[in-house]
């Protein structure tokens, strides 16, 4: 049945008889023609039918006419504004003009095609592969063919939208739509009413997204005169463009730019949508109700009104309508309406897919598979799908949860668990496999390189899966003109396919992995072997440039795809095939062998230096060691080999003044910076075979951190990075690049410990959170605690704003607090400040330098944690590995004096083991790939003073020479003595380690007449390019005067008769007490107080830290008028010219003399005081005479009886001991600071019992209800002063009846001004015997500062939980005891002091012997 309504017709339209047509409400008339009408279209001129078969048309003129066709059958006809367009069965398309004459369009010869739409002046056509032709005028851009393009009579293809898989097309006045089977909406062509919906009125060229209706999973879309209506596929209907007529049904009669939802329709569920020129139709199926709105001047509106509506009102219907029939088609022409009926049987029954695009998928392969079809049918449906890539990315989609309708940049909608199994079934065919891969051959070269929607990238996702079923050669191929392919795509279409693949699965990103490493492995076989192939260095880039792309996204993605995955092993044979070349033409040069073949041989060699070159910018490519090979075959092309035999590069260095001559030498610029660097140290003769320049890298470093102008600053991580408060300068930072590109180039260690941040930066990589998590920890977990906090309020209340370290991180920054929304930027700028703005200038100054010490840009192939270890070496020691790659000469691993050096090697600390590498290998860094990259060969030797020498190192060649001592013993001292006294010591303050200054020794400071003759010290002191002040003068003293030695306690020297013991003056230089080899191991270990050491200019003091119970005491310590500037982990430090601080100058007749105050003020707060200050004269002296003695004397030793006291058992007891646990001796006192230690004893026969202390406090008089009154045990055995002080903590015991622990030593503040004899206190302790197995009850927990937790002495840590809240008691029944200890006394530890003894060092090398008299 057939309703139409609307402008005045021919009644029946001939099609029936006048007296046929019922006539309804509001002008609907309905007929039943004989012959059914299959298709109908209206349009300005014509209004056309289809039955069985056949056109009929009716024209203006009333007379309804039949077009003599010769194409047979015809299926659809299509009415526009200027004729009309039939489409045949067979899929041919024939145009009919306003006089019904008929032809073929040209341009579509062989396309079969499924769709047709017509506008006023132009048409489109959509063809079974998916491709649109469109033809007509282009005054507008309708057609799709760019701005320029002529006006068509032929169809042309729109070649943008060829890899689109189109659902629907839809044409417009002078507009054009097509819709895809994602529910992509594109649109172009005329705008003035804002009909394409791209939120403005300028007209469209090309195909265009319209981003409104993204993922509003559109179905259908139909086009007006100069409006826009879409279906959603929940039946929710969008309108825009002109709405002059109330066409859009808003309620008004405004544009719209936008797509709008048509609000009286909602909840309607819409199924059809339809537009007129200037009126709109929709249907519901389930009520079998169509709505109308729009213009309603020639009744077009079916609902009985004349004027126009602006909202959707029902139509009239037939009541028959609604009872048998259902609306089978919508028709809205120029001032027309037409509802197109089907009984309800039909309407079930029927179905389409004639006009869909072919796809592929899993049914239509089983059809292929099972054999069913002809292979004609068969290969012409392959040619179908696989030649063009719109049917392929309409293949496969995700229809579940409509899961392609979110198709998007991020979204890809292929479903590929179904593209794997599809393609592994496909693949078990060789003859269909066959055919495909001929057809995808040719699919490939036509492939758009600047798709319109990112559906057209889905067969880069396909194809790869397809590529790895296919055998070897066919594999290659397709891999080869697929990396063409997308290497091709716009920078745009780049982005998105890289998207896709970081939301790709693993295991199919890992595919797409192999298949390009499979294929360079392939190529680079080849050429390692001489086949070179046509075109081979473009080929290899392109495998190489897609590898680094995924590798990229994978980085980026935080893929679980390790690098070796992309690593092309083959490059290895590569690399032994140009060292193999490079060796055979070297020896025909050197035996003047050159010949005409070598010619070939030369350009095999400049034919594997470019493969290298091309390898280079591909860091994914190769393995570390692979890639250092490259660096260095690379170099070799830079060297100049004159320069390198002339020694041009010859630093020249003192080690007291490396970092000064280092730089000094830079300045100059006659450095070759392409040549390698040799290194002489001045005054000795070795020769740099590697190993003395290692060295100079590790002192250099050592200078660097230690130089005054402070370019580095350390973090509390011990990591260092620029420092950007001080006052360096531009080019203090180029010189610092430049050393650091010097140990790249010329492959050693700097021992400058940069975060990874440094590195990325280096290779334009951006540091994230994680980096400054490594370089700041703090710093980076308040950040990650701002981000993972859920409230919203607790975010407010942190009171933050865009600012760090008062720079404003964006205009305005002070002024914009940080919220849970914003929270992310801020955490993101706060990054890039700390790593990018704040060091801007430092780093690419840095950078600069860095390029110039390394001037081979082959670095940048490295990752940033390659680089990191290249230039700072393997953070991890794996010491075993040097003991199993170790090789012996003259000796085997059996032998004793090995297994003794190994023995001794593995008792060393840590510390000590990295001496050793320093002094075996001139650097304490692990090579990149462990011990095994470097070697060590252990030589005995067998020379017959060997006890009187110690182990010797060339540390060029790795080579250890060990001498063959009599016992481990020895061989431990001279080992330690060896490894412990290899470097020089520096004059330079600027470059000073205190910790390495000799301060019970100093035979190294001897002054001697050399000094005086040293170029260096005669010129200015150099701290810095900018700063030099003035250097102190060297005292001018006689050398030797020499004087009688009656004159001097010549008393002293007589020995007396009989045993009497040594004189006590003389007893320290005669019998010197001996060094243990512990001592001698390392550093000096030091109790003394306070030192003073006084070299020719300078003068050095050192504070014991342990004296100070404040980490920031340091503040208020004062030398004269100078504060700290050293510090090392035990001591501070003073270290100063004598010219400084305030310290002045004196002489006499013997003597000269600096003088100076050492004086500490400390902050007094609260109830009692730590610290207390104090004023310590400081001297040195400089005697003009140097002395020296002859005395001879043999002591004799006295036995002696020893008794042990005997102890009897008492009970409950609390006493001040020493540090040794001893009880104190008569006169014994604490020094305020200082711990001051007490040992609890219980019954030591309690059984399956454990001692612990309930509650423990301090007061200054035994009475313990006195008014000062200190805590220090709380709850139950929480020791609440750990908190305050690190001194405090509790000590295991073997016995369970000891209760062990210190407190840092302190006085109530009313105490201070007592005299040292009313300095007196008292601990009174609750003692109770608990179970052995400590609880909440009965417990010794200790606070650590460091973890900021509780710890237990015996037992879990968690019953110290409740050290934070209240702790239980315990129960009743056990035992409590409140005892009193002793007093104990205080003082200052200084107060007593007068001045500190000092000695001058002209004439003592055994020095170290003074510094034993006396107690600092």
């Amino acid at each position: 049945m057939l309703c139409y309504w609307g402008a005045q017709v021919r009644e029946g339209f001939g099609l029936v008889k006048p007296d046929q047509v019922e006539h309804g409400n509001s002008g609907i008339r309905s007929m039943c023609p004989k012959l059914k009408v299959q298709d109908m279209s209206a349009g300005r001129s014509f209004v056309g039918f289809i039955r069985n078969g056949k056109v009929s048309v009716l024209s203006s003129d009333g007379k309804l006419k039949q077009p003599q066709l010769k194409n047979g059958r015809i299926r659809q006809i299509f009415c526009g504004g200027a004729g009309a367009v039939l489409l045949s069965d067979s899929g041919t398309v024939v145009i009919m003009d306003k006089s019904t004459v008929c032809k073929h369009l040209k341009g579509l010869d062989n396309r079969q095609v499924i769709q047709i739409a017509c506008g006023d002046h132009h048409s489109m056509a959509l063809t079974k592969d998916g491709q649109l032709f469109v033809w007509g005028e282009n005054s507008h851009g309708q057609l799709g063919l760019k701005k320029d393009h002529p006006s068509s009579p032929s169809a042309q293809h729109v070649q943008s939208l060829s890899g689109i898989p189109v659902a629907q097309i839809s044409a417009g006045g002078d507009h054009s739509f097509v819709l895809s089977l994602s529910g992509v909406v594109f649109g172009w062509g005329k705008n003035s009413a804002g009909q394409l919906g791209l939120g403005d009125t300028t007209d469209r060229y090309v195909p265009t997204v319209v981003n409104s209706l993204h993922q509003k999973k559109t179905v259908s879309i139909s086009c007006g005169g100069e409006h826009t209506a879409t279906l959603s596929k929940g039946g929710t209907v969008f309108t825009f463009g002109s709405g002059g007529s109330g066409q859009l049904g808003h309620n008004s009669f405004k544009d719209e730019h936008h797509p709008r939802v048509v609000a009286e329709l909602w909840g309607s569920k819409v199924s059809h949508i339809t537009c007129g020129r200037h009126h709109t139709l929709v249907s519901v199926a389930s009520s079998k109700l169509i709505y109308s709105f729009g213009c309603e001047i020639q009744g077009q509106l079916g609902n009985g009104e004349v004027t126009t509506q602006s909202v959707p009102f029902p139509v009239d219907l037939p009541t028959e309508c609604n009872d048998e029939y259902t609306i089978d088609k919508l028709i809205a022409g120029e001032n027309h309406s037409f509802a197109l009926f089907v009984k309800e049987l039909e309407s079930k029954a029927k179905s389409n897919p004639s006009n869909e695009v072919l796809t592929l998928n899993d049914g239509m392969i089983d059809r292929w598979l099972a054999g069913t079809d002809s292979w004609a049918t068969i290969k012409k449906e392959i040619n179908t799908v696989f030649s063009s890539a719109a049917s392929l990315n309409g293949s496969f989609l995700k229809m579940s949860c409509d899961d392609h309708y979110q198709t998007s940049e991020e979204h890809c909608g292929l479903d590929f668990d179904l593209v794997k199994t599809s393609f592994a079934k496909l693949s078990e065919n060789k003859s269909l496999i066959s055919e495909v891969v001929k057809v995808v051959q040719q699919m490939l070269r036509s492939l758009n390189l600047n798709p319109t929607g990112v559906e057209s990238l889905r067969v880069y996702l396909l194809l790869p899966e397809l590529i790895k079923h296919l055998e070897k050669q066919q594999r290659t191929e397709l891999t080869e003109a697929l990396a063409s392919k997308i290497l091709q795509l716009d920078p745009d279409a780049h982005k998105v396919l890289e998207k896709y693949w970081a939301k790709s699965p693993d295991d199919w990103l890992k595919n797409l992995v192999k298949l390009f490493r499979k294929a360079s492995a392939k190529l680079i076989g080849q050429i390692t072997y001489g086949k070179m192939g046509f075109d081979f260095k473009k080929r290899l880039k392109r495998f190489l440039k897609i590898l680094q792309m995924i590798y990229q996204v994978c980085g980026s993605a935080n893929k679980d795809i390790p690098n070796r995955d992309f690593i092309i092993f083959e490059v290895n044979d590569l690399l032994d095939t140009l060292e193999t070349t490079l060796k055979n033409l070297f020896w025909r040069l050197w035996l003047s062998a050159f010949t005409e073949d070598c010619q070939d041989v030369e350009k095999l060699r400049d034919c594997y230096f470019e493969i290298i070159k091309i390898l280079v910018k591909f860091p994914s490519a190769a393995d570390t060691v692979s890639k250092q090979r490259m660096f260095v075959f690379l170099q070799w092309q830079l060297f100049t080999p004159r320069a390198i035999l002339l020694n041009g590069n010859m630093l020249q260095i003192n080690r007291e003044s490396v970092w000064m001559d280092t730089f000094a030498y830079l300045r100059q610029k006659k450095h070759k910076f392409c040549n390698p660097m040799q290194v002489k140290f001045i005054g000795e003769n070795g020769i740099d075979g590697r190993g003395l320049s290692a060295e100079f890298f590790s002192l250099l470093s050592q200078s660097l951190l230690k130089w005054e102008k402070k370019v580095l600053e350390v973090h509390e991580s011990s990591l260092v990075w620029f420092n950007t408060e001080g006052m360096q300068d531009n080019r203090d930072f180029y010189y610092l690049g430049v050393i650091c590109g010097m140990a790249l180039y010329n492959r050693h260690y700097i021992n400058l410990d940069f975060p990874l941040a440094l590195y990325k930066k280096l290779l334009q990589r951006s540091p994230t959170l994680n980096d400054l998590e490594e370089l700041s920890p703090v710093e980076a977990r308040s950040l990650k605690s701002l981000l993972e906090e859920d409230e919203e309020e607790v975010v407010d209340m942190l009171f933050l704003d865009f600012t760090v370290k008062g720079k404003k991180l964006i205009p305005n920054g002070d002024q914009i607090q940080v919220t849970k929304v914003n929270r992310q930027k801020y955490v993101d700028l706060y990054v890039d400040f700390v790593f990018n703005k704040s060091v801007k200038k430092q780093f690419k100054h840095y950078l600069r330098g860095f390029s110039k010490g390394c001037p081979l840009d082959a670095w940048s192939m490295f990752h940033p944690e390659e680089l990191q270890k290249l230039l700072h070496g393997s953070p991890k020691y794996e010491w075993s590995e040097l003991q199993q790659c170790a090789s012996y000469e003259k000796c085997s691993a059996s032998d004793e004096l090995v297994q003794n050096f190994w023995t001794v090697f593995f008792e060393l600390s840590e510390e000590n083991k990295r001496k050793f590498l320093m002094f075996l290998y001139g650097t304490d860094r692990v090579p990149v790939g462990g011990f095994s990259k470097r070697p060590l060969k252990i030589f005995q030797s067998d020379c017959p003073d060997a006890e009187d020498r110690l182990p010797e190192a060339q540390t060029c060649f790795g080579r250890f020479i060990l001498h063959k001592y009599s016992d481990i013993n020895t061989l431990r001292d001279k080992l330690i003595h060896a490894i412990s006294f290899l470097e020089s010591f520096s004059f330079e303050p600027g470059d000073i380690d205190p910790e390495e200054e000799d301060w019970d020794s100093m035979e190294s400071l001897t002054l001697s007449g050399d000094d005086d003759d040293d170029d260096d010290t005669k010129e200015q002191f150099r701290h810095g390019a900018e700063s030099r002040p003035t250097r102190p003068q060297p005292l001018k003293l006689p050398e030797s005067v020499r004087i009688p030695a009656s004159h001097l306690h010549k008393d002293l020297f007589k020995p007396e008769k009989g045993s009497g013991p040594v004189p006590p003056r003389v007893r320290s230089i005669l019998l010197p007490a001996a060094v243990s080899p512990k001592a001698a191991s390392g550093r000096s270990v030091s109790t003394k107080t306070v030192e003073v050491l006084c070299h020719l200019d300078r003068v050095y003091v050192r504070v014991l830290k342990s004296i100070f119970s404040n980490p920031k005491s340091w503040k208020h310590l004062k030398l004269g008028t100078c504060a700290v500037n050293k510090a090392t982990a035990t001591h501070y430090y003073f270290l100063y010219h004598l010219t400084g601080c305030g310290l002045k100058r004196g002489e006499d007749a013997n003597r000269i003399t600096y003088t100076s105050t050492l004086h500490f003020k400390p902050v007094v707060t609260g109830l009692i005081v730590r610290e207390l200050p104090f004023t310590i004269p400081i001297r040195c002296t400089y005697t003009k005479f140097h002395r020296s003695y002859q005395v001879g004397y043999l002591p004799k030793i006295a036995g002696g009886t020893v008794f042990k006291s005997l102890q009897t058992h008492a009970g409950p007891t609390i006493t001040a001991v020493d540090a040794s646990w001893k009880l104190l001796t008569a006169g014994k006192s604490f020094v305020i600071g200082q711990p001051v230690c007490f040992e609890a004893k219980g019954h030591s026969r309690v059984e399956n019992k454990r001692l612990y202390l309930n509650h423990c406090f301090v007061t200054s008089s035994p009475n313990p209800n006195s008014t000062n009154k200190y805590s220090v045990v709380e709850n139950y055995g929480c020791l609440m002063d750990s908190k305050i002080s690190d001194l405090t903590t509790f000590y295991t015991t073997v016995s369970k009846m000891t209760v062990r622990f210190c407190v840092a030593a302190f006085l109530f503040k009313n105490m201070v001004s007592r005299p040292q004899s009313k300095r007196t206190m008292f601990m009174h302790c609750e003692l109770e015997f608990g179970p052995e197995t400590p609880t909440p009850s009965a417990k010794s927990c200790t606070y650590n500062a460091e973890t900021k937790k509780w710890t237990e002495l015996h037992g879990d840590k968690d019953v110290c939980n409740c050290c934070t809240t209240t702790c239980p008691a315990p129960p009743v029944a056990s035992g409590k005891t409140m005892i009193t200890s002793k007093s104990w006394d205080l003082h200052s530890g200084l107060e007593t002091m007068e001045s500190i003894p000092e000695f001058s060092v002209d004439g003592h090398d055994d020095f170290e012997l003074f510094w034993e008299l006396d107690d600092y």
